[in-house]
């Protein structure tokens, strides 16, 4: 194994007040100098350069009134400028908050609003929207407006020339001539502001410091085993930790980035060729669009470079299969917004269904109700606790009471159901909120989920609780088919029945043409339960059995 090792890493003998994006910025300035460390589409910057453009975004950030503090908005799809304003923020003392590009209404002036930013960055792709949503900052002080007239990198994204007509009078962003001195800040200054899906309610700001940056950057470099010779190649959006940390991991290790166009399945192991990659990173969701669409053969000697791939969440019934015939390793995890990674599964264990063992920086335990510690092999909801300061973010931006419920009993709780075995190895099973309890009984709707997809007819399934006339909840499987296929109950109960227990089988089977997402790509199950029992839903004439007849509509 290469790399570091866990709690190896030399940044750690770095004095605290060092553990800044700034100075992870110019420590590879220092040691790197001309080399190529960052590649974003076709443009390739030195770590000395990304500290030239890191000051004069900064001094650029200045002339257009945001100072040590105060938010920079980014509404934009991933291009340099984003990485600049990061970096440049940093650099300047201010706050980075990059939202989702796809958002608009009122879950954008949501997001505006909790921000109260200086200033606002827009492009053509994202004009419109931004400006619609723009009265929620009218009154006071104004931010200032700001234009970015660049292609971003999926140029074929780029809306009609009149979108940028809705952001008139608008300054063109630009880097200043000259930069300025580095703001002193420390690990506990805020570098950015990140705000999560909202799955069960409005987004929340999550509160992310300089320190938290540094840690996520050591920590996932030796959870990855990462050195100087590898290339991180990531092509998810920079308005999530997991890319915007991507360039950051591999300055601490010596190695470099790549930041390629948004995900595509077609495309996607061309484009690892093409960068050198020799780690990527793909959700749950992607390594099933991966597999689901794969050709009928592969030549592995392509994937000869890909060390490992991180890839949580990916279906064990699929992941030692989907590793031979691409001929790449997957490792797993779990991480949030708000805690960087705590669980990791070891880079020399070739593990399935497995999310990890915690890493030392990190206490890791089971809570039970009433918040008691679960000793031993145990399932209940995964809590931790930082062992280092500014390992963890602050806390959601301008929502104490969500701040103070996330941190019961001096915990963090996740919200998620994970079991621990007798080895000490966690595996997830749920969301809490998306776990189902049927007849006394609690129930994974990710099992679920991954029993049904296990039929050819189905391209994905999400599995929601639904009221039962006993009380308690009732199964509903809300299933998305794949193209061509038909909708036969009986064959897929009978292929889940394979996998499932009885008390898991569902009594409600809904089809739709496409789910409901969430602000972040993800599967809005909110939405899914408001729907609840459509006309249209077919139903279990007899719900105590494993298969049987229903009723449809």
């Amino acid at each position: 194994m290469s790399g570091y090792g866990i709690s190896r890493h030399p940044w750690r003998a770095w004095p605290a007040e060092k553990r800044t994006v700034r100075h992870i910025l110019t420590e590879s300035a220092r040691m790197r100098g001309d080399d190529i460390v960052l590649t974003i589409g076709e443009t390739r910057s030195t770590a000395r350069e990304l500290t030239d453009r890191a000051a004069r975004t900064a001094a650029a950030l200045r002339a257009l009134g945001a100072g040590p503090g105060d938010r920079v908005v980014v509404v934009s799809p991933n291009r340099r400028e984003l990485v600049d304003l990061f970096y440049g923020s940093a650099w300047n003392g201010s706050v980075f908050v990059p939202l989702n590009p796809e958002l608009r209404g009122d879950p954008l002036r949501h997001q505006l609003r909790l921000a109260a930013p200086a200033v606002v960055i827009a492009d053509a792709t994202t004009a419109s929207q931004v400006a619609a949503a723009f009265d929620v900052l009218d009154g006071g002080d104004a931010p200032a407006r700001v234009y970015i007239d660049t292609p971003p990198l999926d140029a074929g994204r780029n809306a009609p020339e009149t979108d940028a007509d809705a952001w008139a009078g608008a300054a063109v962003f630009a880097l200043a001539a000259e930069g300025i001195e580095p703001e002193a800040v420390g690990p506990a200054h805020t570098a950015a502001v990140l705000f999560t899906s909202g799955t069960t309610g409005p987004a929340k700001g999550v509160v992310m410091p300089h320190g938290q940056f540094w840690w996520w950057s050591v920590i996932a470099s030796e959870e990855l085993a990462l050195d100087a010779d590898d290339v991180l190649y990531t092509s998810l959006p920079l308005f999530h930790t997991n890319a915007l940390t991507t360039p950051l991991q591999a300055f601490a290790a010596g190695g470099r980035a790549v930041i390629g166009p948004r995900f595509s399945v077609s495309a996607f192991w061309e484009r690892l060729e093409r960068a050198e990659a020799t780690v990527t990173f793909i959700l749950g969701a992607m390594s099933t669009m991966l597999w689901n669409r794969r050709p009928e053969t592969f030549e592995t000697a392509r994937t000869a470079r890909i060390r490992r791939i991180l890839g949580p969440g990916i279906d064990p019934a699929v992941k030692p299969a989907f590793e031979d015939f691409f001929g790449v390793r997957i490792v797993e995890g779990f991480g949030m917004t708000e805690t960087g990674v705590p669980l990791y599964t070891p880079v020399d264990e070739r593990t399935v269904g497995v999310t990890g063992i915690p890493h030392p920086d990190y206490e890791v335990v089971l809570l039970g109700p009433d918040d008691e510690v679960l000793p031993g092999p145990a399932t209940g909801e995964l809590a931790l606790r930082p062992r280092r300061p500014h390992l963890l973010a602050e806390g959601y931006l301008g929502n104490a009471e969500a701040t103070l419920e996330a941190r019961g009993n001096l915990w963090f709780h996740t919200g998620d159901l994970v079991e621990r075995d007798a080895r000490g190895y966690y595996r997830w099973r749920d969301r809490l909120k998306d776990s189902i309890r049927r007849r006394g009984e609690n129930i994974s709707s990710y099992e679920v989920e991954a029993a049904f997809r296990t039929h050819a007819a189905v391209a994905d399934a999400a599995a929601i609780a639904v009221p039962s006339p006993l009380g308690e909840d009732e199964v509903m499987v809300c299933l998305q088919l794949a193209e061509g296929a038909s909708f036969d109950a009986d064959a897929l109960l009978v292929a889940a029945s394979e996998h499932l227990p009885a008390y898991a089988m569902p009594s409600y089977l809904r089809i739709v043409d496409a789910f409901p997402l969430t602000a972040n790509g993800k599967v809005s199950k909110q939405l899914l339960r408001r729907d609840g029992v459509t006309a249209d839903t077919w139903t279990r004439a007899d719900k105590g059995t494993r298969a049987g007849t229903g009723t449809r509509g």
